[in-house]
């Protein structure tokens, strides 16, 4: 995904676009920077051009390649991405965003109330108030570029999920119709028992028959 291209002519421009993406439902960044860390360093930029920056290049590089630099920018009137500054984030990393813009915000209304003196850029070297006015203006369209309402989730993977499911379903129907074709088996195992009951029944038969003959030959000895 591109970066949103943005254009401030003021910092109230910048305000009014904090306001538009705090509607949003979620916010994603193009970026390798968390929504809420674009929020703290535009916060600690702003907050660092009233006071101090933790970091500082070589004075004649702010006398020389940084002035050069700097005169290109306001040439362009825009920041390119992949500016060097050692004291961005490298990793990515997720925090309190309702608590970051509310920071952003009050560093903004302090800055436009400030009218101490600024101190000199760590890159830059020495900016008027107008410089920083600009600077400020065209960082915080550029990180904020970033920022976009995060798109809606398609549904479909759990469609295609629920197919599997499916599959399931007949491989269990197909072992319960071969349990119903295993079923005439057990009527051969009963075959040999009625066979046997059979038998039986012809043994008594022997026996009963067995039984009336006797009585006949014990007769005839008496006679």
């Amino acid at each position: 995904m591109a970066q949103r291209i943005l254009n401030f002519n003021s910092l109230d421009d910048a305000l009014e676009e904090l306001s538009s993406i705090e509607r949003f439902r979620n916010v994603e960044t193009t970026g390798l920077w968390s929504y809420y860390q674009i929020l703290m360093h535009l916060a600690d930029y702003l907050e660092s051009s009233m006071n101090n920056f933790n970091w500082m290049q070589p004075l004649s590089m702010r006398r020389t390649i940084g002035k050069a630099n700097f005169f290109k920018l306001k040439q362009a009137d825009k920041m390119e991405p992949g500016l060097a500054n050692p004291s961005t984030p490298k990793v990515r990393e997720e925090g309190d965003e309702k608590a970051a813009l509310q920071r952003l915000r009050r560093m903004i209304e302090e800055y436009k109330k400030f009218t101490g003196e600024h101190p000199e850029h760590p890159f830059y070297g020495l900016l008027t108030r107008e410089d920083w006015d600009f600077l400020h203006r065209i960082h915080m369209a550029h990180h904020l570029g970033f920022a976009r309402e995060a798109r809606k989730v398609a549904v479909k993977p759990a469609k295609k999920t629920a197919k599997p499911a499916k599959k399931l379903a007949k491989s269990g129907s197909g072992k319960a119709k071969k349990a119903v074709k295993k079923a005439p088996r057990a009527k051969s195992a009963k075959k040999p028992a009625a066979k046997s009951g059979k038998k039986k029944s012809g043994a008594k038969k022997a026996v009963k028959k067995q039984k009336a003959r006797s009585p006949k030959k014990s007769a005839k000895k008496k006679r």
